[in-house]
């Protein structure tokens, strides 16, 4: 191992101080002295090599440079993009504009269109409703209405009277009490010419007597009659039944119902017809069969119509209808 070499004592300035050609004892005593004074003084300077130095100076402008750099590029990167934030909101801009101005023109035209329709459906219904008579007057078209209960809703009138204006407005299980509280929804909103009425079989069913199931029948056609006298009113009989006993039969459904007392309130309902000159449609006797009951043929138990049974009620009402 190589030895240490003792860090010589003397001042940087030794020379300036000590070195003298005529080796002067005082000069180099004066030098002595100023070089322990300096020396004791610089003993917490830390000394750099002229390397050192250099070295740091190098450093410190790299980091003033680099600095610089940063400091350059934060300033002009900012600039950058704010330039294509406002290109891209102008861009977006742009575009929800021209899709408002394509929207609202489709909308546009799409208004136009329907409008034009609207106004298309509105002259065909006036025509489908108005025909010319042979003066050239606007005639109403004919529009029927079948206002009744389940015999009714079972009946295929759009089948059975194909070319006509129908519409079957029959409610299972309703009477013709019940039927006096949706006159407005079931009759009067489709603004009929003429109407069938077949009712009154299920007031019997609820244990009304004949007299009461005539009174709410009765209360039905006056109220009609009375809230629009231009309707044509054509009622029809209640049907017979069948209380056989066939095994097709089903007795618990003409619960409280007979033909007598079925009968009796078809005698009160032609009479009062007769009275107010309002056509009353005898569809009872052409479904009856030898025993006075209603068909086995016609019937599915014994109270609703089968398909069979509808061609001749269709076939006498066809006589109070026209096209």
């Amino acid at each position: 191992m190589g030895k240490k070499k003792k860090k010589s004592n003397k001042p940087n300035n030794y020379n300036k101080y000590n070195y003298n050609k005529s080796n002067n004892k005082e000069t180099l005593n004066k030098g002595k002295e100023s070089s322990i004074k300096e020396n004791n003084q610089n003993d917490d300077i830390v000394t750099f090599t002229n390397y050192d130095l250099d070295k740091r100076l190098i450093l410190e402008q790299t980091k003033k440079l680099d600095i610089e750099k940063i400091f350059e590029q934060t300033k002009k990167t900012p600039n950058k993009i704010n330039k294509w934030k406002l290109i891209s909101l102008i861009l977006f801009f742009i575009i929800i504009i021209l899709i408002i101005i394509v929207t609202l023109f489709g909308f546009n035209k799409k208004c136009d269109t329907q409008v034009t329709e609207c106004e298309e459906i509105k002259n065909e219904d006036k025509n489908n409703t108005e025909t010319k008579d042979d003066k050239g007057d606007d005639v109403k078209k004919e529009k029927y209405v079948f206002l009744g209960d389940s015999i009714f809703e079972q009946y295929m009138t759009s089948y059975f009277f194909k070319g006509y204006d129908t519409v079957n407005s029959g409610v299972s299980g309703i009477t013709a009490l019940k039927t006096l509280e949706r006159l407005d929804s079931g009759l009067y909103e489709y603004n009929p010419t003429t109407i069938f009425i077949l009712l009154g079989t299920n007031d019997l069913y609820f244990g009304y007597t004949e007299e009461e199931t005539f009174e709410h029948l009765k209360k039905l056609i006056n109220k009609i009659h009375e809230d629009k006298p231009e309707i044509v009113i054509n009622v029809l009989s209640l049907l017979p039944i069948n209380l056989s006993d066939d095994p097709k039969i089903n007795k618990s459904v003409n619960e409280n119902r007979s033909n007598e007392k079925i009968n009796k309130v078809n005698e009160y309902l032609k009479d009062f017809c007769n009275s107010k000159n309002i056509n009353y449609i005898n569809v009872h006797d052409i479904l009856l069969d030898e025993k006075g009951e209603l068909d086995w043929n016609y019937t599915r138990e014994g109270l609703h119509i089968t398909d069979l049974g509808y061609h001749p009620i269709t076939m006498e009402l066809l006589k109070y209808m026209k096209k």
